[in-house]
């Protein structure tokens, strides 16, 4: 107990409103921490190999290219409600809308962007190097990699489709090749 009469647990110096306020820094900084560890993984996972496939290896990722032209006729075997606009900011992307009938009003949903050029089977993602603060407090900092630039494959453009309902598993089967090499991601995706 302090000369106020108020208990304070730990070293007798220090009252509750300075106790609270260490506890409140204390508290900020791990938050702080976890978020720069989230940050790190999240960041480490987008370059981080697939299986025994290198995500950042063109060779690796460009598996059965696709034109764009061959893209779109496959994706409108499966849905002829998909519709296809080049980017205006960016020329070397295209968007995948779909065209919905709704209360008697056609309307355009964006779905999912892919490249307008031609597309590699799995995605290549351009690493860089990206400094950030050590989740250990020290002041050192440490490099991390991330994405600089990722050029869309189509089977991470089939795997958003499939997620949104928009194709099927059988349609991919009957439309597009299979996976050459041991795609783990694809295995998620597609199971």
């Amino acid at each position: 107990m302090n000369g106020n009469g108020r208990v304070t647990a730990g070293l007798p110096s220090l009252t509750p409103d300075l106790r609270g306020a260490i506890s409140r820094v204390r508290l900020s900084r791990e938050v702080s921490r976890q978020r720069l560890l989230d940050h790190i993984s999240r960041e480490s996972s987008t370059t981080a190999p697939d299986g025994a496939i290198d995500t950042t290896s063109p060779e690796q990722q460009a598996g059965i290219p696709f034109s764009v032209a061959e893209m779109k006729r496959r994706l409108l075997l499966c849905n002829a409600n998909f519709h296809f606009e080049q980017s205006i900011a960016f020329p070397d992307k295209m968007g995948i809308y779909i065209i919905e009938n709704r209360d008697g009003l056609t309307e355009k949903r964006f779905v999912c962007g892919m490249m307008n050029s031609v597309m590699p089977e799995r995605s290549i993602r351009v690493p860089k190097s990206k400094d950030v603060p050590s989740t250990n407090g020290d002041g050192v900092w440490q490099a991390i990699g991330v994405i600089d630039v990722e050029i869309r494959g189509w089977r991470t453009v089939l795997a958003m489709l499939l997620r949104s309902k928009l194709i099927t598993q059988i349609q991919i089967d009957k439309h597009w090749p299979l996976s050459s090499g041991q795609s783990q991601n694809w295995q998620k995706f597609t199971t």
